[in-house]
């Protein structure tokens, strides 16, 4: 959340990403192709394959959605139970 909310004061297009088991977001320029980066690993860039190592499985497009805030408040405090 901090990572997002320092991106939006920046001007900088940033959303997260729930994969299973682990929160990514995703740096979208505005030219380029997005690129995801692991903010729990210094902000390690992740290419889909590494993405998918963490989650444990393959994963379909949909996995790579781009979370709503609610969402994303909703994770952090199912994670804290």
């Amino acid at each position: 959340v901090l990572y997002i909310d320092l991106a939006k004061r920046l001007d900088l297009k940033i959303e997260g990403v729930g994969l299973p088991g682990h929160f990514v977001v995703r740096f979208v320029p505005s030219e380029g192709e997005p690129e995801l980066i692991d903010v729990f690993d210094r902000g390690k860039r992740l290419i889909r394959d590494e993405a998918e190592r963490l989650a444990g499985s393959p994963l379909d497009d949909s996995a790579f959605a781009p979370l709503e805030p609610v969402a994303v408040l909703d994770r952090m405090l199912r994670n804290l139970l």
